[in-house]
């Protein structure tokens, strides 16, 4: 891996990382009408350094930071591309920063999302510790991502589905999701974790964590190293918000604590537009599979966690 300073002409990729790196740390936060590349290029021309990190001439990270009032620094940003993740190079990176870029003996500060456990152990793990917690009271209600309890409604939960897969429905795509009753649905959710997430006490969104060696038509569904996701649905009134990410980012979560390597999910092969979601998550299709209870080609797709 190599790095570099960062020039005018590097603005426009860092605005798009760190549009990106917004999305990942709050996923259900409300979209802000931000121009990344103004405010980067602001950040650059005032108190802010920054170097790009390349592997075999490709950028996969960077780092944004400033002087922390003569403690060392503060690093406001520091990113790695979703398809790179998880194979050491946020680890390589931020050594080059520390051994190459710092001036020796740099103390260095950063800020970590309660929401974010893999962020936090991944800085434990280079040898970060508490140092503060920053509180916040919110103006306005905020989504709520939680494991189903025993008072949920399962119908409603249901009727959710099938209203999120309508409109693939309308398009001639008979998801299972689209039609099945509360006894699937409880089935279904059943095989593995249940999440719901809550807007102002109503429910929006759910996703069910699936473990890795299940029975399954999926040779990859069947592998004990890897987990899956299902029944993945958002409300259509309250799709566009980052409610559907932060779904996908939870069953990636406890595919990670429960040891498991990949993570896959299926879709019909005609949704195109499902399927660049998950590619733009690092997912790559890997197989086709036909299931008995739709009328389409499904696709799965994996990614390495």
């Amino acid at each position: 891996m190599k790095w570099k300073k960062t020039t005018d002409a590097d603005v426009s990729l860092l605005a798009g990382m760190n549009r990106q790196l917004r999305e990942d740390e709050a996923p259900l936060a409300e979209p802000l009408q931000i121009d990344f590349e103004q405010r980067m290029r602001g950040w650059l021309t005032g108190d802010y350094s920054a170097v790009l990190f390349e592997l075999d001439g490709q950028p996969v990270a960077y780092a944004l930071w400033r002087d922390n009032e003569g403690r060392g620094i503060y690093l406001r940003q520091f990113f790695v591309v979703p398809e790179r993740r998880r194979q050491g190079l946020g680890r390589t990176a931020m050594e080059l920063l520390v051994a190459e870029v710092l001036p020796p003996g740099t103390d260095v500060t950063l800020e970590v999302l309660e929401q974010n456990p893999p962020g936090l152990a991944f800085w434990r793990a280079l040898g970060f510790g508490a140092y503060a917690r920053t509180l916040l009271r919110p103006s306005h209600a905020a989504p709520v991502i939680r494991p189903i309890g025993p008072d949920d409604d399962w119908a409603m939960v249901t009727e959710l589905l099938h209203r999120a897969y309508a409109p693939l429905a309308a398009r001639g795509l008979k998801f299972h999701a689209s039609y099945q009753d509360e006894t699937v649905t409880r089935r279904r959710a059943g095989e593995g974790e249940c999440f719901v997430v809550l807007l102002d006490g109503r429910l929006v969104g759910t996703v069910t964590a699936l473990p890795g060696g299940r029975e399954s038509k999926s040779s990859w569904y069947r592998r004990a190293d890897t987990a899956s996701m299902g029944q993945l649905a958002v409300d259509p009134v309250h799709q566009g918000r980052g409610i559907g990410r932060a779904l996908m980012g939870r069953a990636e979560q406890r595919a990670v604590e429960n040891g498991a390597q990949w993570i896959a999910i299926d879709t019909s092969e005609h949704a195109s537009e499902l399927i660049a979601t998950y590619r733009r998550r690092g997912y790559e299709v890997v197989e086709s599979v036909r299931w008995d209870v739709t009328n389409y080609q499904s696709v799965v797709l994996a990614k390495r966690l």
